[in-house]
């Protein structure tokens, strides 16, 4: 932080005019549990020139709100009425401007969807590209009606969306939304073909499907936004089909894990089957993660013999930080893991020399 920072900052002078550093979605920021930039706004900014702002845009979690109390940030409800003017206006661009709608549509439309909106921009831009892509397709006339069709929040719109995607919980489409909202980071491509032991032909017809919610980005299938996961974890709706159970998929993650783990030992000791090749992006992710889904799935002594599985270590190692971590995730009351992880943090320096 210093070097990129406050010593730069410390070498301007003045500009004699306020000046804002944005930062959008912080709350999307977290990868592996943690959230560094949190983290470095919480124990950094404030020491940041006076002239130097910072805006910050997040959903009011309550792990990010205890985070950032210091700076007593501001909390803007989505039906609140300057927030309901904002998206009002939205839409009215978008009605007026972009679709070029009747007088009708235009007086009573723009308030119909500024309330099935819920106050929620996310809901706005999808209602957006919905109405921008009837348009495109010219197979249906903007009515008055057709507003009042749409869906009555988020909620109602990724229900019916999702629904259209994988009508069927055993289909290949619902397995991989499942991995996607479980896994700890955006899945390759490969891992996902690999943990839905398909075809290259049915995996790209999969991620095709799902790119609305679950957009490919360096050939990663990416969470198009956080609600779209709240939503398919949200324990209030777990009597409903389309809900997905962290811990069952955590399974998934982790019996794969020891299948891949045990397939890399035969290989690495020369006795893999013919063809039996491991994926390298699959490897690599199960090397960051495999410890966390074993644990998270109730399989610690699983968990437990990995850690401490050589090939594993000298596979993992790295830095060591990886390791360290793991042997965290087994908490205190573990010593076997709390030694190993002193250790590791006793040679960090050599072994940042040579893994």
């Amino acid at each position: 932080f210093n070097y990129l920072f406050i010593g730069p900052l410390s070498e301007i002078e003045n500009p004699g005019q306020r000046r804002v550093i944005l930062i959008d979605a912080l709350d999307e920021c977290e990868h592996g549990n943690k959230n560094d930039i949190l983290k470095c706004i919480r124990d950094h900014f404030d020491q940041l020139p006076t002239w130097l702002g910072v805006y910050v845009t997040t959903r009011p979690e309550a792990p990010i709100a205890s985070q950032l109390k210091k700076f007593k940030p501001f909390e803007l409800e989505p039906e609140n009425q300057d927030n309901l003017n904002d998206v009002e206006i939205h839409f009215q661009h978008l009605l007026a401007n972009e679709l070029h709608a009747s007088d009708e549509v235009m007086s009573k439309g723009v308030q119909v969807l500024v309330q099935k909106s819920k106050g929620l921009f996310i809901y706005a831009s999808m209602a957006s590209e919905k109405l921008k892509n009837m348009q495109r397709n010219g197979n249906e006339e903007l009515t008055l009606k057709v507003l009042e069709e749409f869906p009555e929040g988020l909620d109602d719109f990724y229900r019916i969306q999702m629904e259209r995607i994988a009508p069927d919980m055993e289909s290949l489409e619902w397995r991989a939304v499942e991995l996607a909202t479980a896994a700890r980071e955006p899945l390759h491509l490969e891992t996902v073909q690999h943990l839905l032991q398909c075809s290259s032909k049915e995996r790209k017809v999969v991620v095709a499907k799902l790119s609305r919610f679950f957009p490919i980005r360096d050939r990663k299938l990416q969470v198009y936004h956080k609600s779209v996961k709240d939503w398919l974890t949200n324990k209030e709706r777990r009597d409903d089909a389309m809900f997905v159970d962290v811990k069952e998929v955590n399974k998934v993650f982790a019996g794969q894990c020891l299948e891949m783990m045990e397939q890399f030992q035969q290989e690495s000791g020369g006795a893999a089957a013919e063809g039996d090749v491991v994926d390298q992006n699959t490897l690599a992710y199960f090397l960051r993660h495999g410890v966390a889904h074993l644990l998270e799935a109730g399989k610690r002594k699983d968990a437990r013999r990995l850690v401490l599985n050589v090939k594993w270590l000298l596979a993992r190692g790295g830095d060591g930080l990886g390791v360290m971590e793991d042997c965290k995730r087994f908490g205190s009351d573990d010593r076997t893991m709390v030694v190993l992880s002193q250790a590791i943090d006793l040679s960090l320096s050599d072994l940042r020399k040579d893994p």
